[in-house]
């Protein structure tokens, strides 16, 4: 399942962005 994976680097991309 890469669907998790998948979550985690979509939200870690938003915390990169954001930050």
């Amino acid at each position: 399942n890469e669907n998790f994976f998948w979550c985690v680097r979509g939200w870690m991309d938003l915390h990169y962005a954001l930050t």
